[in-house]
């Protein structure tokens, strides 16, 4: 575009033309996943976490155990609310399930981990803390000192 200048005014030729943004390679790139059978799919939900969980052991030796996803909890339904104080949907069918995501597998398996778990919840935080998952005040999988797979088993205290 050529802007010139008339006397006291400026006079403008065509508005130029947008030029679109880039198309950028995506850096994600979608897997297929599978499971063994359908307890083991997560299957569809909202309100769940996904925490991902850095791998543990040598991966020379049988104890490795490699990264993966822990999906906790979520609905697994919405339903109309609008006859609740407040209106709009409500969070249904709320699950304390665990499914975990294999990273190098590409499969998921539901768990069933030892101990008492902690209630069904949605719309809560987890988050990785070395190779454990802190679910509100609860522990998710347990490694010892040397980085050894010990088993999956909640570990829930009350903190006053």
């Amino acid at each position: 575009m050529v802007l010139s200048k008339r006397g006291g005014g400026a006079a403008m030729g065509p508005k130029p033309l947008p030029v679109p943004a880039p198309v950028l390679p995506s850096p994600y790139r979608p897997v297929d996943a599978s499971w063994d059978s359908e307890e083991d799919a997560p299957g569809p939900r909202c309100g769940h976490t996904l925490t991902a969980v850095a791998a543990t052991g040598n991966p020379d030796s049988s104890d490795y155990v490699g990264p993966r996803l822990i999906l906790f909890g979520g609905a697994t339904a919405i339903e109309d609310g609008s006859s609740a104080l407040g209106g709009g949907i409500r969070l249904a069918g709320v699950t304390n399930a665990v499914h975990v995501y294999d990273v190098l597998s590409r499969k998921w398996k539901r768990y069933s981990p030892v101990g008492e778990p902690p209630s069904p919840r949605a719309a809560h935080t987890a988050t990785a803390v070395g190779t454990m998952v802190v679910i509100q005040l609860c522990l998710l999988f347990r490694a010892d000192q040397a980085n050894r797979l010990l088993g999956w088993h909640w570990s829930c205290r009350a903190f006053y």
